[in-house]
């Protein structure tokens, strides 16, 4: 599966970056809220447009893509490439 595609079903093996995360979009972990395919990223041009690169474990230096809280599963438009003039 691709970034931001549901993976309430199955489990992490099922994302192409082999992380599924339970975790609200934006960022809030709550019991209701579903599964969805993430990945690393390093600055917040690393994930898709809206979405934020953002360290969710305290004890982990590893940031992961979070998508807004308007996001409904599905597969992630990738970000445009940067353009320098």
């Amino acid at each position: 599966m691709a970034l931001g595609e549901d993976c309430t079903q199955g489990s992490h093996s099922d994302c192409a970056s082999g992380l599924c995360l339970h975790a609200a979009p934006g960022g809030a972990a709550r019991a209701e809220a579903g599964y969805f395919c993430s990945r690393t990223c390093e600055k917040p041009t690393d994930c898709p447009v809206d979405w934020r690169c953002q360290q969710l474990l305290p004890t982990t230096p590893e940031r992961l893509c979070v998508p807004p809280s308007t996001w409904k599963a599905a597969a992630a438009a990738p970000r445009a490439p940067e353009t320098h003039r």
